[in-house]
């Protein structure tokens, strides 16, 4: 292990190195699916249950959209329309 790697996430680190929310985390602990710890009055997450969580979701699958963005108006069935003749808002 290098010196630089933690053992340990705050609430607030662990939410951001895995990119979810607060009540999501509790959730996930709640279910036994990540360890939590209180140390020094401090609730912490441990790097290791992080890292079975991740390592244990299914692989996603990317979705292919023709080389288009993720928000196409045409494949969302949007259309924009623009009045004719323009209406003057002056």
């Amino acid at each position: 292990m290098n010196a630089n790697d933690k053992i340990a996430y705050t609430v607030p680190e662990a939410m951001a190195a895995i990119g979810i929310g607060r009540t999501f985390l509790y959730r996930l602990a709640s279910e036994g699916k990540i360890d939590l710890r209180m140390v020094g009055g401090r609730t912490l997450v441990t790097a290791a249950s992080l890292r079975r969580l991740v390592e244990a979701a299914p692989t996603a699958k990317r979705k292919s959209n023709g080389g288009r963005g993720r928000h196409d108006s045409k494949q969302a069935g949007i259309t924009t329309t623009m009045p004719w003749p323009p209406i003057d808002l002056r």
